[in-house]
């Protein structure tokens, strides 16, 4: 399901290539990373599963223009061909505006296709998706069909596979993963048959107030059942091999849903904490952010943040929201209140530059250390202690300066 991001203007969909184990899903999207031009493509992110035959997702933003005045994003991601990671599969695709089905296309792989299209099926039914079925079935999730590996011998031919995979009618695309035969051909087809659902979809303008993010795209209606819970402890929602490891061995296949809060239970009034006694002047900021956010030095997420005067508060009170996600998977909407206690010069490569240092004050998660690099642009930095360890957030590109 596409997300508008009013702040940024942007419009960010999301591609999984799906198909059965070593068909080349992996192989698709390195080879697009390597060859797209840096400033349009981001950080290649894999984790690899026990058996290490395949990688658990790769994690691409691709620019490909504007859709009525939002820039547009593209997230591509594999997922595990094996049987054994079903869950983490299922995962993968929610929230997923188009879909490259990659078959292999050597005949010893011919029921394996059909099986891993099928289990494909099964997945998108238990988010209410489904596959588009032809130009006029508009609730549809777009799909092409990739015959891959058509240079190995013994394969079957492109009727064959077409007759049993694609009772659709959708596009199909010959190639060689592994030389890069067909792999654009077929991002470019995948793209336009979103760019196009996504065109019939009401976009609003990219003018419009910026109050959050507006979902957009296949499934709206259902959108609300496959929504990922807040995780209770850590805003950030991160994890690790250990927690993939947890969610495959899971018997419950579906994530639970948040519990609603009864209308007569209010919000517990936070603890009020001891006043910190802030030194210097406390900034106007509107610090708007990109961020990475890595665990243990690994980079596993990315965050756009915004860091401004909270309205109506005092002069040192500060709102720090945005998004946040890990994985790809695990999206959370934050806004922490922070309170200003310290501004300092430092004499860094040459120039003076302003830092302005904020603390949480509020109990709604993790206790936060938040600063601001003020040169030429404002650069904003976040710490805090998760479950893993110490997170940052932090620019792309950039190293906290101690």
């Amino acid at each position: 399901m596409a997300t508008l991001n009013y702040a940024f203007k942007e419009l960010s969909c999301k591609i999984v290539y799906y198909g059965c184990g070593l068909c080349g899903k992996t192989t698709n999207l390195i080879h697009i990373h390597k060859t797209v031009p840096g400033k349009f493509r981001g950080e290649l992110v894999s984790l690899a599963t026990e058996q290490d035959r395949t990688l658990f997702f790769d994690f691409l933003p691709l620019d490909l223009g504007e859709v009525k005045g939002f820039k547009t994003k593209f997230q591509l991601y594999t997922v595990p061909g094996q049987v054994y990671y079903n869950a983490t599969r299922k995962l993968v695709l929610r929230g997923v505006d188009g879909i490259v089905f990659v078959a292999d296309s050597q005949r010893d792989r011919f029921q394996e296709n059909i099986d891993s299209l099928e289990n494909l099926k099964q997945n998108l039914a238990d988010y209410t998706y489904h596959l588009q079925n032809g130009p006029d079935d508009h609730d549809g999730i777009p799909w092409v069909l990739q015959v891959n590996k058509r240079d190995m011998p013994q394969i079957s031919s492109v009727e064959e596979l077409s007759k049993l995979l694609n009772s659709a009618d959708a596009p199909i695309y010959e190639a060689v993963a592994l030389t890069g035969v067909g792999v654009k051909d077929t991002l470019k087809g995948i793209s336009s048959l979103v760019i196009k659902k996504l065109n019939k979809d009401t976009v609003p303008a990219a003018s419009a107030p910026t109050s959050g993010e507006k979902k957009l795209g296949p499934a709206v209606a259902s959108a609300s059942k496959a929504a990922v819970p807040k995780p209770a402890d850590d805003e950030f929602g991160e994890m690790d091999e250990r927690d993939l490891e947890n969610e495959e061995n899971s018997s419950a296949d579906k994530p639970k849903l948040p519990q609603p809060k009864p209308a007569d239970s209010p919000a517990p009034e936070p603890e009020e904490k001891p006043a910190m006694a802030a030194t210097g002047s406390a900034p106007t900021l509107n610090a708007v952010q990109k961020c990475k956010a890595k665990v243990r030095g690994m980079g596993l997420g990315s965050a756009d943040l915004t860091l401004a005067n909270m309205v109506g508060g005092e002069k040192d009170q500060f709102q720090l929201t945005g998004k946040v996600g890990f994985l790809g998977i695990f999206k959370s909407t934050w806004s922490r209140r922070l309170k200003f206690f310290k501004q300092e010069q430092k004499a860094h490569e040459g120039t003076v530059t302003n830092f302005w240092y904020f603390k949480s004050d509020d109990n709604n998660g993790p206790e936060l250390e938040v600063y601001v690099k003020d040169d030429f642009e404002k650069s904003l930095f976040v710490t805090y202690i998760g479950k893993l360890g110490e997170v940052k957030i932090l620019p792309p590109g950039k190293q906290p300066i101690t």
